[in-house]
């Protein structure tokens, strides 16, 4: 089991649940407002922390694989003055689906942390900061959900307790958990070598 959690937020089931029944490919769209770190600061080192795409922006990876219900197949990065805590992310999905990734260190810590914007089948959701979700057509939600803050962090513990007591498969399949990966490391690269990476 891996800790990616955004999976197993309220927010982030909701918005499955409302895509449940759209075809793909469906756009996923996640920034994250990730806040300055010095640069000798842990997560910046490769060695120690493996660095911030790798140690966090990893999380908005598997997010928008587990809303676009399909892992990454391919990935392609660039950063804003080579800095890699400000760095865009684009990933095709399996199953026809694309997603960015906006992991962006340099913002004001008060504009909220995480927006995701989940686009497709003639609806859009817009959950912010794990927080509220918003969907159009209003006709699906009169009005803002508030379920958070919550990360899915209590949920995923849960989730694999239950499979080791109950047995069953993993939380999370073994073929997401390689993609993202996979894919938050070719992000890296693809940083370095300025071209896109097949997953």
């Amino acid at each position: 089991m891996v800790g990616f959690n955004r999976r197993f937020s309220p927010a982030a089931a909701h918005v499955r649940k409302l895509f449940a029944d759209v075809a793909p490919p469906i756009a996923v769209s996640i920034r994250f407002n990730a806040g300055a770190v010095a640069a000798g600061h842990w997560t910046q080192d490769e060695e120690e922390g493996g660095g911030r795409l790798i140690g966090e922006a990893c999380h908005a990876i598997d997010l928008a694989t587990f809303l676009a219900g399909s892992p990454p197949v391919r990935v392609f990065a660039e950063a804003a003055g080579g800095a890699d805590d400000r760095a865009f992310i684009t990933l095709r999905h399996a199953n026809g689906s694309i997603s960015s990734v906006a992991y962006l260190a340099g913002g004001d810590p008060g504009c909220p942390k995480e927006r995701v914007e989940v686009i497709g089948g003639g609806r859009v959701a817009v959950i912010d900061d794990l927080r509220t979700v918003t969907t159009w057509p209003h006709a699906m939600l009169s009005r803002p959900s508030r379920l958070g803050p919550d990360k899915g962090h209590r949920a995923q513990i849960a989730a694999f307790a239950r499979t080791l007591s109950e047995g069953g498969p993993s939380p999370i399949s073994w073929e997401d958990i390689r993609a993202v990966t996979l894919a938050s490391i070719l992000a890296v690269r693809s940083l370095r070598e300025g071209m896109p990476f097949e997953v």
